[in-house]
C-alpha cells in the first residue's frame, strides 16, 4: 500500500473521512475538525498530486482481482482477506508475502510497537476476531494515542489520552446501567435487557455502545452485575441515613412466594434528613426463614441490625401481624428483642386487628356464612362460562345498570369481602333474572330469595362498606397515628346510629333501607324506566331450612315464620353489631398510646388554657408509660428521655405550638418547625420526644405492599429468581428514586470496584 493511502486511512480514523464514511462524518464532525481535515487533505494533494483517487482505485482493483483469484483456490487458502475490513478498520494495512496476504497495523508500525502486527511479515490469521482483538489491545491503544497526539499537535501525556478514552467508555457504561435501572423499576423481565439495548443502539441513542459484543456489557450476566451494584448503592445510602437518625422502628412480616418459599420482609420507619425530615418507610431486606419460628425470625432481624451497625437503644417500635411467632411471650420475636431493649413497644397492625374483629363477630351468625357461599357461587357461575358472562352484561345494559365484573372473596385481602358484597348487591337483579330462567340454578335461585339471606346481604353491604373506609384510613402510607382513635370512634358511632336505635333502625343506610322499602309486599320488582321486567317472590323460611327442597317446604315458603321475619332479622342484626363493636374495642387496647400523640397535634388542643394544660400533662404521662416504662439498673444504662426536663418544657412548648400552628395536624406542624433551630435549642427534650413519636408505625401495610411487589417481580415466568436477585430487584423497585436523582458516578464506582475490571473500548 502506498504511503498516501496509509496517511489517508489514518486521517479517516481520526475524522471519519475515508471512502464510504463521508456521510457519517458529516453528521458527527464539528466545524473546527472539518477545517483541520480540509487543511490536511490540501497538503496531501500538494504532495501526491491530483491523481490520487485514480491511483487508489487502480490499486484497489488489483487487490480485488488478486483476492478474487485467491478465493477460488479453496484447497490452498481457507481464510480470505475481505476488502470491507479496510473500511471498518482504518488502521489496517495488508501486504503480500510468498503469494499470501498478511495484515499489519499502521499505528503500531509507525511507533515500532511489539507484536505480530509489526514484527516479521505481519499477522497471517485472516479472521475478523483477530482484528477486533488487536483493536482492543493496550498496545494498539497506546499507538493510537500517540498518533492522535502527533496529528493534533498537542503532545499530551499518554495517561491523559487513555483517561479520555475511559471517560467516554464510562458514559456508555452509565447509559446501559440506566437501561437496567429502568427494567427494574418497571418490574420487567431481565431477559428484555439485551433487546432493549439493541433497540436503543439501532435508534442511535447517544452514549450507547457501538456494538453488541460480549465485552460491551449488553449481555444478561452484565445485567445482574449492574443490578447488584445499584442495589448496593441504594442500600449504602439507607445505612448512612439510618446511622445519623436518633430513632427508628421496624415492621416485620412473613409470607410465601409463588414457589412456596418462605420469606421474611423487613421495613424501617425513620425521619429523613438526619432526623429533621418527614417520616418515611423504606424496604430494608428480604430474608429466607427456614421454619418460621420466633427464634429463627429473631436471628434474621438481629443479624440485619448488627450488619447495618444500628443500635438497639434507638429502636422504638416493632410492628407485626400479631402471629404467635411474632408476639409470643416466651419464644416470640418481640420477647427476644426486648432482652436487648426492655423499653421496646410492640404494635399489632391495626388493619389486621380490624379484619380479625370482623371475622370474630361474623362467626356467630350462620346467615353471614350463607351470604359468602352465594357470593362464591355467583363468581364461579359467571367466570366459568363466557356465554353467561355475555348474557349478564347484556341484561345489565337492558336494566340500565352499570356493567361490573363479579368479584371473588379472598381471605387474605382485607377489603375483599366488603367490595364483593357491595358488587353483588348491585348485580343481584340481573343474577336473579338469569337464575330464574335456568333450570340448573333453580336451587340457588330459591336459596337466594330467602328473605333473611337478602336482608343480611344488603345489611353487610352497608356494614362492610363503612368498615372498608376505616381500613383505607389504616392503610394510608405513613398514617398519622393520632387519627386512628378518631376514625375508630366515628365508625363505631355510625354503626350504633344505624342499627342500635329501634325507632330509627336502618335510617341512613344505603342498601338495607332500600331493600326494606322494596320488599314490603313480599316480593322484589325489577323495573327499568318504563315497565316492570321481572318479579321475584321472597321466601320466608328459616336459614336452617334453605337446603330442604321438598314440596312441603316450597308450599310454606310464602308463610312468615319466626326465623324468617323482618323482626327476627333485626334482632340478629342488633346482636351482630353489638358483638362487632365489642370486638373492635377489645382488639384496640392501646388506643391511649395513639391518642397520647395528640400532644404534638394542635388541632386536638382545647380552646381553654386550663383544659389544654390538663390534657397535655395526661398525654405526656401516657407517652412515657410506653416509651420509657422500664428503668434498667445497669450502671451503663442511659435513658433516652429526660422526663423532668420534658415536663419543665411542656407548657411553654404547647403554648408556642398552639399559637404558631393552630388547627394543624402533627405532621403539618412538624413541617413548620422541623428545621427551626430556635425550637431545637429552646425545647430540645420535647423536640426529641416528638421525633420518637413520629417514627411509630401503626401497621404492617408496607410489608404487605412489599409482598405484593415480590409476587409481581417473581411471577410464573420468573419463578427461578434467586433470593439475592429478588432482594436487589425489590430494593430498586421500591426504594429507587427517579433516574435523574441517582448518583450514577457513585454507582459506576461501586461497579468498577466490585472486581478488577479492564474496561474495553465500547
Amino acid at each position: 500500500m502506498s504511503q498516501k493511502r496509509k496517511i489517508q486511512a489514518t486521517i479517516g480514523e481520526m475524522y471519519g473521512r475515508t471512502k464510504g464514511q463521508t456521510s457519517k462524518a458529516q453528521n458527527n464532525l464539528e466545524t473546527p475538525q472539518e477545517t483541520h481535515n480540509a487543511h490536511v487533505e490540501q497538503q496531501l494533494h500538494e504532495i501526491f498530486g491530483s491523481s490520487s483517487d485514480d491511483d487508489l482505485d487502480e490499486e484497489t482493483n488489483e487487490v480485488d482481482e488478486e483476492v478474487a483469484n485467491n478465493s477460488k483456490m479453496k484447497v490452498q487458502t481457507k481464510r480470505h482477506f475481505r476488502m470491507e475490513w479496510l473500511d471498518k478498520f482504518l488502521w489496517l494495512n495488508y501486504v503480500r508475502c510468498d503469494d499470501k496476504i498478511a495484515m499489519k497495523c499502521n499505528y503500531c508500525e509507525k511507533y515500532r510497537m511489539n507484536g505480530p502486527w509489526v514484527l516479521g511479515n505481519g499477522c497471517t490469521t485472516l479472521q475478523h476476531d483477530a482484528l477486533v482483538t488487536h483493536e482492543k489491545s493496550l498496545v494498539h491503544k497506546d499507538a493510537k494515542a500517540r498518533w492522535i497526539n502527533a496529528l493534533e499537535g498537542k503532545m499530551k501525556p499518554i495517561p491523559d489520552h487513555i483517561r479520555q478514552v475511559e471517560d467516554a467508555n464510562k458514559e456508555r457504561v452509565i447509559s446501559i446501567m440506566k437501561v437496567a435501572y429502568f427494567i427494574c423499576q418497571e418490574d420487567l423481565s431481565l431477559s428484555k435487557y439485551e433487546k432493549l439495548c439493541k433497540f436503543l443502539m439501532d435508534a442511535k441513542t447517544p452514549y450507547m455502545p457501538k456494538s453488541q459484543d460480549y465485552s460491551s456489557y449488553t449481555n444478561r450476566k452484565s445485567t445482574n452485575d449492574f443490578i447488584y451494584c445499584i442495589s448496593k448503592h441504594l442500600e449504602q445510602i439507607q445505612i448512612e441515613n439510618m446511622l445519623e437518625i436518633p430513632f427508628f422502628s421496624l415492621m416485620v412480616d412473613e409470607s410465601t412466594d409463588r414457589t412456596l418459599e418462605q420469606h421474611l420482609v423487613v421495613y424501617a420507619t425513620y425521619l429523613d434528613s438526619k432526623g429533621l425530615g418527614p417520616p418515611i418507610s423504606q424496604f430494608m431486606k428480604l430474608n429466607d426463614v427456614v421454619d418460621g419460628k420466633g427464634k429463627t425470625i429473631y436471628d434474621s432481624v438481629n443479624q440485619l441490625i448488627d450488619v447495618r451497625g444500628l443500635e438497639y437503644k434507638n429502636l422504638i417500635v416493632v410492628s407485626t401481624d400479631g402471629a404467635s411467632a411474632m408476639i409470643g411471650h416466651e419464644n416470640g420475636l418481640v420477647s427476644f428483642l426486648k432482652k436487648n431493649n426492655p423499653n421496646l413497644i410492640t404494635v399489632h397492625c391495626v388493619a389486621h386487628r380490624e379484619s380479625l374483629a370482623v371475622a370474630d363477630a361474623s362467626k356467630k351468625i350462620p346467615e353471614l356464612l350463607c351470604v359468602e357461599k352465594i357470593a362464591n357461587k355467583v363468581y364461579s357461575w359467571v367466570q366459568n362460562s363466557p356465554k353467561r358472562n355475555n348474557e349478564l352484561n347484556d341484561l345489565l345494559r337492558v336494566m340500565q345498570i352499570d356493567v361490573l365484573d363479579v368479584l371473588q372473596i379472598h381471605s387474605v385481602r382485607w377489603l375483599s369481602r366488603g367490595e364483593v358484597i357491595i358488587r353483588l348487591v348491585k348485580l343481584m337483579p340481573a343474577i336473579l333474572t338469569l337464575w330464574k330462567n335456568e333450570k340448573k340454578t333453580s336451587s340457588w335461585y330459591d336459596k337466594t330469595l330467602i328473605y333473611s339471606i337478602q336482608y343480611f346481604l344488603h345489611m353487610l353491604a352497608d356494614v362492610l362498606g363503612e368498615l372498608n373506609k376505616l381500613n383505607m384510613t389504616f392503610q394510608e402510607e405513613t398514617v398519622d397515628i393520632t387519627t386512628i382513635g378518631l376514625a375508630l370512634e366515628v365508625t363505631i358511632s355510625t354503626l350504633s346510629r344505624w342499627f342500635l336505635r329501634k325507632e330509627t333502625f336502618a335510617e341512613g343506610t344505603i342498601y338495607l333501607s332500600k331493600f326494606l322499602s322494596d320488599s314490603q309486599n313480599g316480593y322484589i320488582d325489577i323495573k327499568d324506566e318504563e315497565t316492570m321486567i321481572e318479579r321475584h317472590e321472597l321466601r320466608y323460611i328459616s336459614i336452617s331450612a334453605m337446603d330442604i327442597e321438598s314440596n312441603e317446604a316450597r308450599k310454606q315458603s310464602m308463610k312468615p315464620c319466626i326465623e324468617g321475619t323482618q323482626e327476627s332479622c333485626q334482632q340478629l342484626t342488633e346482636g351482630y353489631i353489638e358483638t362487632l363493636i365489642d370486638s373492635l374495642n377489645e382488639r384496640f387496647p392501646d388506643l391511649h398510646l395513639f391518642n397520647a400523640a395528640k400532644l404534638f397535634s394542635p388541632c386536638y388542643y382545647p380552646e381553654e388554657r386550663h383544659n389544654r394544660e390538663k390534657n397535655s400533662e395526661c398525654w405526656i404521662l401516657k407517652l412515657f408509660q410506653h416509651l420509657q416504662h422500664t428503668i434498667s439498673r445497669d450502671v451503663g444504662f442511659v435513658a433516652l428521655f429526660d422526663v423532668k426536663s420534658c415536663k419543665r418544657e411542656l407548657h411553654p412548648f404547647v403554648d408556642s405550638l398552639n399559637l404558631a400552628c393552630e388547627g394543624f395536624s402533627m405532621k403539618e406542624a412538624w413541617k413548620v418547625f422541623r428545621n427551626t433551630k430556635q425550637w431545637h435549642k429552646t425545647y430540645p427534650n420535647m423536640m426529641k420526644l416528638w421525633q420518637a413519636v413520629l417514627t411509630i408505625p401503626a401497621s404492617t401495610v408496607d410489608c404487605e405492599r412489599g409482598f405484593s411487589k415480590q409476587n409481581i417481580i417473581k411471577d410464573i415466568r420468573k419463578s427461578r429468581l434467586g433470593l439475592d436477585t429478588l432482594d436487589a430487584l425489590m430494593r430498586i423497585s421500591l426504594n429507587g428514586p427517579e433516574p435523574s436523582n441517582v448518583d450514577w458516578d457513585a454507582v459506576y464506582k461501586v461497579w468498577k470496584d466490585t472486581k478488577s475490571r479492564r474496561i474495553l473500548e465500547l
